[in-house]
């Protein structure tokens, strides 16, 4: 997902051509993560708190649906680049990575 939103950072990105590969790439690859996501949280959970987990995720979940495109649109219309928007996405996956990562190693 980085390495696709980076391609659209670069001048490459902005041939309609090579979005559009990207954009097919990052779709195909981008739908299929809600099943797993939510197994992961619920898997992820304490004993006996998973409705909890799991309800307090999907709502996070939704605010962000309902904010992000709003936001990112706002950036693109400031800036008057898509740019800005690809990075905050980049760096917004970087953010889940990571914590994903440290919660990983602290059950280990």
């Amino acid at each position: 997902m980085i390495a696709g939103l980076a391609v659209l950072m670069t001048p490459a990105g902005k041939a309609p051509v090579v979005a559009s590969g990207v954009f097919v790439w990052l779709g195909f690859f981008g739908f299929g993560w809600y099943g797993p996501w939510v197994a992961y949280v619920t898997e992820a959970a304490p004993p006996g708190k998973t409705g909890f987990a799991l309800g307090l995720a999907m709502s996070v979940n939704q605010i962000a649906i309902v904010t992000v495109p709003p936001v990112l649109g706002l950036l693109v219309d400031l800036t008057s680049s898509f740019t800005p928007a690809w990075l905050l996405l980049s760096l917004l996956t970087v953010v889940a990575l990571a914590v994903t990562a440290e919660a990983e190693l602290r059950t280990r």
